[in-house]
């Protein structure tokens, strides 16, 4: 199921809102990898919408300048509201 840019919205299910964010979903193979983080297709289990599942290297992230390079990026990516940029989650 894709959503179109104009139907994104923060994912807010009465299934969902309550859980841990990580449980709402399921991993699948990987599709893609970056200097702090792995990608891998998902699945959003309430409405079985396709989705891509950043997973970031806590090793990484201790290394000089890449805190400050993440915030960048997840401001970046909470900014952003189109159907082919990931929709962030805390966790």
């Amino acid at each position: 199921m894709a959503v179109s840019a104009a139907e994104w919205s923060q994912h807010s299910c009465d299934a969902c809102v309550n859980l841990d964010p990580v449980k709402n979903y399921d991993k699948f193979e990987l599709i893609g990898t970056g200097g702090f983080a792995k990608v891998y297709r998902g699945i959003r289990l309430c409405d079985r919408l396709d989705v891509a599942i950043k997973i970031m290297d806590k090793q990484q992230l201790k290394l000089k300048n890449a805190q400050s390079r993440v915030n960048e990026e997840v401001q970046i990516h909470y900014r952003l509201r189109n159907s082919a940029v990931v929709q962030v989650c805390k966790k």
